[in-house]
C-alpha cells in the first residue's frame, strides 16, 4: 500500500516512499547482503540494488513472481546485484550468520505460524543484523460481530491464516531472540 504522506502526490511515489524508509532504518549500504523476504515482482530488491549497490536476494514461493522480477532486475540493469529464487521464508536454504539486513514489506503477514518465520530469520542474520518488517497487524481485538466480520473478510481477501495483534506480534520478535 505505500507510505503516504503530504507530498506523496501517487501510488508508485508511496512505493518508493517504502522502499527509500527501509534503506534509511536499516542503513543499507554497498556490499552488504541483503534478504527481501516474500519479493514479490522484486520491487523492492531492485530498488535497494539500484540506490545502495547492496547485493539483494528476493524470495516468494510464487513461480510466476520469480520470472517477473528477473524480467524487471534485467529491465533495470541490476540483474549482476539481484537474484530471485523460490523458497518459503519460514524454511529458506540460506547458511547461517548470511544477511546484514532481512526486510517483509506486506508479506510477513502471511507467515504462519509467525514464530517459525522469525526463527529462521533470526538463524540467517548475521550478529547484530536487523530485520524490518513492515506490515498490517490488529491494533485492538474485534469487540463484537461487526468487527470480527470485518476482521474475517479481510483474512479471506488477502489469503491470510491470521491477523494478528501487534502486541502478540511484537512479543513473539523479542521470543525469537531479537
Amino acid at each position: 500500500f505505500g507510505f503516504w504522506d503530504k507530498d506523496t502526490k501517487n501510488y508508485d511515489q508511496s512505493i518508493l516512499n517504502q522502499f527509500s524508509k527501509v534503506v534509511r532504518k536499516t542503513k543499507i549500504k554497498k556490499g552488504m547482503n541483503v534478504l527481501d523476504a516474500g519479493c514479490g515482482v522484486g520491487g523492492g530488491a531492485i530498488y535497494i540494488a539500484k540506490n545502495t549497490g547492496a547485493r539483494v536476494v528476493g524470495i516468494t514461493i510464487t513461480p510466476e513472481q520469480i520470472r517477473e522480477a528477473k524480467a524487471n532486475a534485467v529491465r533495470s540493469g541490476v540483474q549482476n546485484l539481484v537474484n530471485f529464487m523460490l523458497m518459503d521464508f519460514t524454511k529458506t536454504t540460506f547458511p547461517g550468520n548470511h544477511f546484514n539486513v532481512v526486510f517483509g514489506i506486506e508479506s510477513v503477514c502471511h507467515a504462519y505460524p509467525k514464530k517459525r518465520f522469525l526463527k529462521e530469520m533470526y538463524r540467517i542474520l548475521k550478529p547484530g543484523g536487523l530485520l524490518y518488517v513492515s506490515d498490517g497487524y490488529q491494533l485492538r481485538k474485534p469487540n463484537d460481530l461487526l468487527d470480527r466480520s470485518i476482521v474475517s473478510t479481510l483474512c479471506r481477501v488477502w489469503r491470510l491464516k491470521e491477523l494478528i495483534h501487534f502486541s502478540n506480534m511484537s512479543e513473539l520478535i523479542k521470543r525469537a531472540g531479537f
